[in-house]
């Protein structure tokens, strides 16, 4: 099953309606007769359409492409959206009319706004009625975009892998401030990360392996002093400074290298926690009480003193004369669970690198239960005390990655995080601007990674791949037929559309006035250069004045030419300009100008001689 074709009929992004071919078997045309309320549909074979050309379970693969603000993601949503609809109504659009191709039958999908119902007329071909229970729909996008879409029936197959859902799911259980919510979302995200590496536990191509976590334990705040507390009780003043000394006789008293990660964990947790109460604020923390002597704790080491102090700290109410205690305490079962969970997965001895006592690398496994832990840490803060922005725990892979690497990991966990949900055999996915945030050496590796890495995850399933792009580099492995153009609030047909795509020159793909209309050069340098060659056609026309000959170049009025002390700086000058230019048919020919209209110049002469020695000696096959 494929989607293959899609009408458009009054979409407010368009002046008219719209005609969809994604590159199917055949390509589709629709007419629209308004004095007969009819739709008249017709189809041609494409020629281009190889059957399993993108892989046995990739039934098409196809790409929507358009400048920034050409309404791509507009168009990719109407499609979703009015495709899982059901009868909730149509979305931005009068109607639509869906054409699958299904084995050799071909199934039609419409829906309709109010009385614009038409009747349908295929020409060439019959086709039935789609039953869309056996298609699941995907839509995914790595960009922070808010989406509010309403799906009234809780048995959609459609699922939303947009990056605002993510954030919104891996969040739910927090309410803090953005830093918080970001802190949340990144730990969830390499969660899923982890799963998708464990799943898959051999080496994709393009996809990097890591196999390990690096954990940094962080310093949020100093309590080496009571002054450097202004909200916290004084009781709890003193015994943090108690604390910190702890922490500092042990670590500067022979303590081993492991001995000093414990310890600076410990360290971490407890000044996280008193940066909590500062934060709070003016409130009943002001009135907190220790519950115990410092004698109690003195001869204790560090992680014993703290859990003595959580096991018998108290609040009591603000102004009370008798210290009422209120029913409020520090989270001590999520403080003591996190630091046994860091501290039970530290490395041995002989692993832990000198004056690395801040940081250290766990297995998957170990990395999972130390973010739940960490996650259960800042919530059960939530209720009573204000959240704190620093970060106590940071989560990354063992190497570093690019920022394609992270977008392909972000991209595969992503929809691996849901295979177990998808039941129908056929999955339909939208892939919108998947390739923005990579750089152009990933780009060009999108869609192989893509069409190998899905059939992957959704094993035994078949499916579909639309992808929304505005860069050329990702088109070179799609076909011209599997190319839907946006330009000018219009689907381009035909002439209008560049003709060549596949295993296509990145060039080629660029110098097309789809993609770039005043050239392949940046503004600065093209001025730059645009001036040199006004001054070498003016150069060329005094030439041939002299020899009471007409102008051989038309002087662009509009390029202010620049002045010169004397025609030496003058002719010195361009020089450079053009021995600074890369494009070698750029600088060919302004070489080639400069030499006739200017000077005969000996570098420049040698220059050509020895690209003309180099190709004679190309062509001798020496």
């Amino acid at each position: 099953m494929r989607l293959v074709s899609i009408y458009l009929k009054g979409h407010y992004l368009f002046t008219e309606d719209q005609v969809i071919n994604f590159g199917g078997e055949y390509i589709y045309e629709f007419k629209f007769e308004a004095d007969k309320n009819k739709l008249k549909i017709s189809r041609k074979n494409n020629k281009q359409f190889i059957r399993d050309f993108y892989g046995e379970n990739v039934s098409l693969t196809s790409a929507i492409v358009g400048a920034n603000g050409e309404g791509k993601t507009t168009l990719i949503n109407t499609i979703v959206m009015n495709f899982i609809s059901g009868n909730n109504g149509i979305i931005d659009c009068e109607a639509i009319v869906f054409i699958f191709e299904v084995g050799d039958s071909v199934k039609v999908l419409e829906r309709h706004y109010g009385e614009t119902n038409f009747s349908r007329e295929p020409i060439n071909f019959k086709f039935s009625i789609l039953d869309n229970k056996n298609l699941a729909t995907i839509y995914y996008t790595p960009i922070l975009d808010i989406r509010e879409f309403y799906i009234n029936n809780t048995k959609s197959l459609y699922f939303d892998l947009s990056k605002y859902r993510f954030f919104q799911k891996d969040t739910e259980e927090d309410t803090g401030s953005f830093t918080a919510l970001s802190e949340f979302h990144l730990s969830e995200n390499l969660k899923r990360w982890i799963i998708f590496r464990k799943d898959f536990n051999l080496d994709f191509k393009n996809i990097p392996n890591f196999n390990r976590i690096k954990i940094n334990v962080n310093r949020v705040f100093s309590i080496t002093s009571e002054s450097n507390f202004d909200d916290a009780s004084v009781d709890f003043r003193k015994i943090a400074v108690e604390f910190y000394e702890k922490w500092r006789d042990e670590y500067h008293n022979k303590a081993t290298n492991k001995r000093k990660l414990e310890l600076n964990i410990i360290l971490s947790v407890i000044e996280k926690i008193f940066k909590i109460l500062e934060g709070t604020g003016n409130t009943y923390l002001r009135e907190g009480r220790v519950g115990l002597t410092l004698e109690r704790i003195k001869n204790l080491n560090l992680e014993n003193s703290l859990y003595l102090f959580l096991d018998n700290h108290y609040f009591v109410k603000e102004g009370s004369q008798d210290d009422v205690k209120v029913d409020i305490r520090l989270p001590i079962y999520e403080i003591k669970e996190l630091i046994k969970t860091l501290l039970q997965n530290l490395p041995d001895e002989n692993e832990i690198q000198k004056n690395h006592w801040t940081e250290y690398e766990v297995g998957f496994d170990a990395a999972v239960q130390i973010i739940n832990a960490y996650q259960k840490f800042i919530t059960s803060f939530s209720e009573n005390f204000t959240h704190d922005k620093t970060i106590l725990l940071t989560f990354k892979p063992e190497i570093d990655l690019s920022s394609g690497e992270k977008g392909l990991l972000d991209l595969f966990s992503s929809f691996n995080s849901i295979k177990k949900d998808i039941k129908p055999k056929n999955i339909l996915i939208f892939i919108d601007e998947g390739d923005a945030t990579f750089h152009p050496s990933w780009k060009v590796k999108f869609v192989n990674s893509i069409i190998n890495i899905l059939p992957k995850i959704f094993e035994n399933k078949m499916i579909q791949i639309v992808f929304t792009t505005h860069d050329s580099l990702t088109l070179s492995d799609i076909t011209d037929s599997n190319i839907v153009y946006l330009k000018n609030r219009k689907i381009l047909i035909r002439n209008d559309k560049p003709t060549k795509s596949f295993g296509a020159n990145i060039t080629d793909l660029l110098a097309h006035s789809f993609f770039i209309t005043e050239g392949l050069i940046g503004d600065f340098a093209k001025e730059k250069i645009s001036i040199t060659l006004e001054w070498l056609k003016s150069k060329a026309n005094e030439k041939r004045k002299k020899d009471n000959q007409k102008d051989l170049f038309e002087i662009c009025e509009n390029i202010t030419m620049l002045e010169f002390k004397n025609e030496s700086d003058e002719i010195e000058y361009h020089k450079k300009i053009i021995k600074l230019v890369d494009e070698p048919l750029v600088k060919q020919k302004l070489k080639e100008m400069f030499i006739e209209f200017v000077s005969a110049d000996l570098e420049f002469k040698n220059e050509q001689i020895r690209e003309l020695e180099n190709k004679l000696n190309k062509l001798k096959g020496e």
